[in-house]
């Protein structure tokens, strides 16, 4: 036997030779590949198969069986619960390895499908990994835990109607079914403190989990949390995740490292979250935004959001925004920093902040952030929906400033998932216009946007009187669709605003000027340079009224002044 497998599961198609069919003299590459991996997979199994030590416990000691049949959800549980277990490991039962006709390339690349086969091709090998799918409902995570999910072992969703109920919560009316319970979930921990997810391993929603309310019994989201401290998710591949991957409500010291997510709709919903550290985040897919910072009211009272950090991630989405703060903004947002991150394509756009329910924002910084297939960079927008909170509470009309940007290359400005026509969305600064309930609010003051080249894609015509055009800004809707009068920025209510060594190309010519600013008060435009379509306009830069202070230096701008 070697490892968990038995000689009888050692074994060729055909004559049976040597260990594996493998020849112990020869010294061919495949020969030594394949005695590295069964050499893995022995240290790996043995591991596994040790002796639990009196603080770690295995599930499988508990009564789960892995078999991706059996519902394991009581026996998981009961491994959870036991007051001895400080660390609750899924471990490996077998693995049977078999030798190709004919060496096969290796596919071990993750995905939904891949997850819940039990067979991996490596180096001419077949891996049977059987018995390492563990079939559940809801979870219910404690204190000072550490759940261990090994590579190679997938925590499977059950499809059947055994989650656990919403809990009531009389604040439901002030944001969404999703954003107002947290325990109808595969994962949750409700005022827990001190638990780490790690192992390597897969937590797959299985396709039953929902991606908008779901009935009793149904679970509508992967991990949630609420009013927890200091968690830790690490080292994890998350599918079929329903209405979130991860949902953090109230959370305190929270640290996410090197996972990949690929979420049904939303990926990371950091809500009220302070002390929180991503990194090696892969997000990709899903319907909604990937990596959200929030704030509601589900907890029946104003909390703000503070000290985030995100960075060396990979984060895209199909459907809304890869980054973004809002537009659940009942509490404050303050030092939040994005540095080092690669976003491949976001439906809405790249970058956005949308201030919809009186928070304030301040401190947030981005650095080093690439972009394509992405209908607009970057998109900061102040409203008022007034329905986020009760009467009497909070702000009605929220904030921005103190924002920095730097070091952004965008490129191939088109929503790749939008049918027909590209939508042609500028890069955006709207503040909050007076209503008959609302003063003025601007975006701003100290609003820094430096080193930057966005690449647009273009396509637009000045005819038609678009140069006098006036994109909606509805009090209570985010509206971030134009249409635009121009190509690269379209600024609007906002106070001392900085464009440095900033960079504007399109990829289809575009009669509309580069950018245009409106009731834009003291703002700065140093080096700033973009190309000018045929056909169309003969200056870059469109100043409309209320823009006292303007200052313009270097670069090639054309200045046109109306109004």
């Amino acid at each position: 036997q070697i490892g968990n497998c038995t000689d009888t599961q050692l074994q060729t198609r055909g004559e049976r030779r040597s260990l594996l069919g493998i020849n112990l003299q020869s010294g061919d590459k495949t020969t030594s590949m394949r005695l590295f991996i069964l050499a893995t997979l022995i240290a790996q199994y043995s591991v596994n198969g040790a002796k639990n030590s009196d603080d770690v416990c295995d599930v499988r000691d508990f009564g789960a069986r892995g078999d991706g049949q059996t519902l394991d959800t009581k026996a998981i549980q009961r491994a959870i619960d036991s007051k001895r277990c400080h660390t609750v490991k899924f471990s490996h039962e077998s693995i049977d390895v078999a030798m190709f006709e004919s060496p096969k390339k290796s596919n071990l690349q993750k995905s939904s499908t891949a997850a819940i086969d039990p067979t991996v091709e490596l180096a001419g090998l077949r891996i049977f990994q059987s018995g390492n799918i563990f079939l559940s409902g809801s979870l219910r995570l404690r204190d000072h835990l550490t759940l261990i999910i090994p590579s190679g072992v997938v925590l499977l969703g059950t499809n059947a109607s055994v989650y656990d109920l919403p809990e009531p919560n009389p604040y439901d009316a002030f944001q969404d079914f999703g954003h107002s319970h947290w325990h109808n979930a595969l994962l949750w921990g409700d005022s827990i403190s001190n638990v780490t997810v790690t192992g390597g391993g897969t937590v797959d929603g299985g396709g039953g989990l929902a991606s908008s309310t779901p009935p009793n019994g149904t679970g509508d989201k992967l991990f949630s949390l609420k009013s927890c401290t200091g968690i830790v998710l690490h080292n994890l591949l998350m599918l079929r995740t329903g209405h979130f991957a991860v949902l953090a409500t109230n959370v305190t010291r929270l640290e996410m490292r090197d996972l990949v997510l690929a979420p049904t709709r939303d990926g990371v919903d950091l809500v009220s979250c302070r002390h929180v550290f991503g990194t090696n985040l892969t997000i990709s897919g899903g319907g909604d935004d990937a990596f959200v910072i929030k704030s509601d009211y589900s907890l029946g009272e104003i909390l703000d959001s503070r000290n985030i950090t995100l960075e060396n991630s990979n984060v895209s989405t199909n459907g809304a925004t890869a980054l973004e703060i809002g537009s659940e903004t009942v509490g404050d947002f303050t030092n939040i920093f994005f540095r080092n991150i690669s976003i491949h394509s976001a439906g809405d756009g790249a970058l956005g902040m949308a201030i919809m329910d009186g928070g304030r924002v301040s401190s947030v910084e981005y650095h080093n952030i690439t972009i394509s297939g992405a209908a607009s960079p970057l998109q900061f927008y102040i409203g008022a929906r007034e329905t986020g909170h009760p009467p009497g509470t909070g702000n009605m009309v929220g904030s921005i400033r103190d924002v920095f940007v730097s070091g952004v290359h965008a490129r191939h400005m088109s929503d790749p998932f939008h049918p027909g026509t590209p939508r042609n969305w500028t890069a955006m600064l709207d503040g909050m216009p007076a209503t008959n309930n609302t003063t003025a609010v601007p975006i701003g003051p100290n609003i820094t946007i430096q080193n930057i080249r966005l690449e647009f894609n273009g396509g637009g015509s000045a005819a038609g009187g678009n140069l006098a055009l006036e994109p909606p800004h509805p009090r209570t809707k985010w509206s971030n669709t134009g249409p635009w009068p121009s190509w690269g920025w379209f600024v609007r209510r906002t106070t001392d605003v900085a464009f440095r060594n900033v960079s504007l190309a399109f990829d289809q010519n575009d009669g509309r000027p580069a950018m245009v600013l409106e009731d834009a008060v003291a703002s700065r435009v140093t080096g700033t340079f973009a190309m000018r379509g045929t056909g169309g306009v003969s200056f870059d830069l469109l100043v409309r009224t209320g823009c006292p202070d303007l200052n313009i230096a270097g670069g090639n701008l054309t200045v046109h002044h109306v109004g």
